[in-house]
């Protein structure tokens, strides 16, 4: 599942810069994606991140973003805008 889901959101992310997005402006835009699925688990919120599974569970402890829901005792689930906003208000533009 992680491969094909990390080849749709590159898949996503090439159309929305081709639609002229740049920089922060592509992550808002995969932050309402229909294409995308609406929530991810934990393994797939920390490759969405480029985290190690472990950093993540530290965010949490630490109560850092993103936001995430309970489903049940062991399973959690990260919406899709929480993931990719907090990459967009992480991003660092260049320097002109």
């Amino acid at each position: 599942m992680s491969d094909i889901l990390k080849h749709l959101i590159q898949e996503r992310a090439a159309y929305w810069a081709a639609q002229g997005y740049r920089g922060p402006a592509v992550y808002r835009q995969l932050a309402v994606d229909p294409e995308l699925p609406e929530n991810f688990d934990s393994s797939e919120a920390a490759m969405v991140l480029n985290l190690q599974p472990s950093a993540l569970r530290e965010r949490r402890r630490l109560k850092k973003p993103p936001s995430y829901l309970r489903v049940s005792q062991n399973h959690l689930i990260y919406p899709k805008r929480e993931l990719f906003h907090l990459l967009a208000d992480s991003f660092v533009l260049p320097a002109a």
